[in-house]
């Protein structure tokens, strides 16, 4: 396992799925960010565009952890020409809409279409994360599931 770089910082987070028809009622109205993630083939980098009320380019690195929840990650935003020029570089591709919902988001998967719906809270500490209670309309558990990161989704598409 690679040892993070000193300047990473902690992303603690738990995700669940979310049963498609009741995940279509939750966001129903809602307004989402359409977020594009290609992940580099060959490394653990992924490219990322957030288009909403402003639009967001960053380049980032998530490190594996042996911490139930917890990855080590860096990142650095970039400009759109610079997002330009990584964009051509092979990749996985998947594309969702992401909804505030419940302190959390819904990440409904438009590409690969899959009927993934996919409920995530970030926390502070890992307390707050085991201590975390999640919202009745979760479905089963899937954080820590190699088949349900963005890679491995991407790599479905």
């Amino acid at each position: 396992m690679e040892q993070p770089p000193k300047y990473a910082r902690p992303e603690i987070e738990r995700r669940w799925l979310v049963p498609a028809t009741l995940a279509e009622k939750l966001v129903a109205g809602l307004p989402a960010r359409l977020i594009e993630d290609r992940y580099i083939i060959g490394t653990r980098l992924r490219l990322r565009k957030v288009s909403g009320q402003i639009t967001q380019f960053k380049l980032g690195k998530k490190y594996e952890s042996s911490v139930f929840g917890l990855e080590q990650v860096v990142s650095v935003y970039l400009g759109e020409e610079e997002h330009k020029v990584l964009a051509p570089l092979p990749s996985h591709v998947a594309s969702k809409r992401r909804y505030s919902v419940a302190g959390g988001s819904i990440d409904q998967y438009v590409t690969p279409r899959n009927g993934f719906f996919i409920f995530e809270v970030e926390f502070s500490t890992l307390a707050e994360a085991q201590a975390f209670e999640p919202p009745t309309f979760v479905g089963r558990e899937v954080t820590g599931s190699p088949e349900f990161t963005g890679f491995s989704i991407a790599s479905k598409a």
